[in-house]
């Protein structure tokens, strides 16, 4: 159902000349990604668990490029699907260190170790899907550039690197 009313709100304006455009409703989906990645990145910069994140909007571009309609969510949604993966694998892994941080225990040690190895392999791929996302170039109906806001998520990451740099 979800999937269903997404596709409906991407090609509404298409379909009805509503006032908002194609690119100002991807903007917000997408933004909207993009807080929330940050949302559950600040738990992590206080210790406290993050939150895995979904988005149909992949299911939704799959359905897309079965149904071979192109859409300019096929060429936007690459980025944000590495994005939201490395994010995730992030959340994931540093949740692992949480609950594995008594590391006197050998086994705690061991899937600490790995999980502090995957966040930072994530962060580098999450940093890169960042560079990409800033270089997609939205209009809004005026013409107007809409870029994507990814300064929280920068700087997140930033204090996630300072707190597990004393780990590696």
């Amino acid at each position: 159902m979800k999937r269903i009313l997404l596709i409906f709100l991407l090609l509404l304006p298409t379909t009805t000349g509503a006032q908002f455009g194609e690119d100002e409703i991807i903007h917000h989906y997408f933004q909207s990604l993009i807080d929330r990645g940050d949302e559950s990145l600040q738990n992590l910069t206080y210790n406290r668990k993050g939150e895995i994140i979904s988005a149909e909007v992949f299911n939704v571009t799959e359905d897309l490029e079965r149904r071979n309609i192109d859409h300019k969510l096929l060429e936007i949604s690459p980025p944000f699907k590495t994005f939201l993966e490395s994010l995730n694998n992030i959340v994931l892994n540093y949740n692992r260190m949480i609950d594995h941080r008594k590391v006197e225990d050998p086994r705690n040690y061991f899937i600490f170790k790995a999980s502090l190895k995957n966040v930072l392999e994530n962060i580098v791929i999450l940093e890169r899907s960042l560079d990409e996302i800033d270089n997609i170039t939205l209009r809004d109906n005026e013409g107007n550039v809409l870029r994507f806001n990814t300064t929280g998520i920068r700087e997140d990451l930033d204090k996630i690197l300072k707190n597990i740099n004393r780990y590696s």
